[in-house]
């Protein structure tokens, strides 16, 4: 502060240069502070970035914690189920083993139209 008094002190006694002392050292001040204005600008940009990475990072562990908790659920609640039902066990067993022999007469069904149609398409092809 005192060398801006003197600065304008001195403008005021040679108005040519020192006045342009007195200008350039003013400017020069507001140039500091505007500095200064965007150095805390991007502080508070950086703890902005920082913030919502964390809150992201928060997320994702509090979603996979909910999975979590669901999975476990879901095992009680089967495990209790199956304390519940257990003399219908034997039920159960035979209808999945039912739908399994199903699904695999399905399967070699499908294979075996599959083979025949790819013979009878040779057969066709050779007889021509």
């Amino acid at each position: 502060m005192d060398r801006f008094l003197f600065l304008r002190a001195l403008s005021q006694r040679y108005p040519s240069s020192a006045g342009s002392l007195a200008r350039h050292h003013e400017v020069t001040e507001n140039q500091g502070q505007i500095r200064a204005v965007e150095i805390f600008l991007q502080w508070l940009d950086d703890i902005e970035d920082l913030m919502f990475s964390l809150l992201l990072t928060w997320e994702r562990l509090r979603l996979r914690c909910l999975l979590i908790v669901l999975v476990a659920a879901l095992i009680l609640s089967v495990i209790r189920l199956v304390d519940v039902r257990a003399p219908l066990a034997s039920t159960f067993a035979v209808a999945a083993c039912a739908s399994v022999a199903f699904w695999f007469t399905g399967l070699i069904g499908a294979q075996i139209l599959r083979l025949y149609h790819e013979s009878s398409h040779i057969s066709s092809r050779s007889g021509a």
